[in-house]
């Protein structure tokens, strides 16, 4: 039986847990923004990993608007081939909507994670937007 790349991570990461050593979790650093404010937003993206002791795989910002689709966004692709591989089990995102802001995208979205075993969370209050302090 062939694994995928997910799956021999997962069990890599249950054996690790049965063995009684504790495997940290990996997140991606994502953001889509078209200013130049992303030293600041990727910090507080870092706090927040750091806070729940999450290591980072990697810090992606795309400088376009977020109505970009997320196929055209360069970061993204790099993003997302992290989480495919099983390097990184989540995405740490100021906005869920920066992952798609659609909601066709944001179903094409849960539904993918949900098939690596994956987890998005945002870092900004629902009420903040891009503009407002970006």
């Amino acid at each position: 039986m062939q694994r995928t790349p997910a799956e021999r991570t997962r069990r890599r990461a249950l054996a690790t847990a049965a063995g009684g050593g504790i495997q940290r979790v990996s997140v991606v650093l994502y953001a889509c923004l078209p200013s130049a404010a992303d030293e600041r937003i990727l910090a507080d993206l870092r706090d927040y990993a750091a806070a729940r002791d999450w290591s980072s795989a990697g810090e992606f910002v795309d400088r376009c608007r977020i109505a970009e689709p997320i196929g055209r966004r360069p970061g993204w692709r790099r993003a997302a081939a992290l989480i495919e591989t099983g390097q990184a089990q989540g995405i740490v995102t100021p906005m869920r909507r920066m992952c798609g802001p659609r909601d066709a995208e944001q179903t094409r979205l849960d539904t993918w994670l949900a098939a690596h075993h994956a987890f998005v969370v945002d870092v900004w209050p629902s009420n903040r937007h891009p503009a407002a302090g970006a």
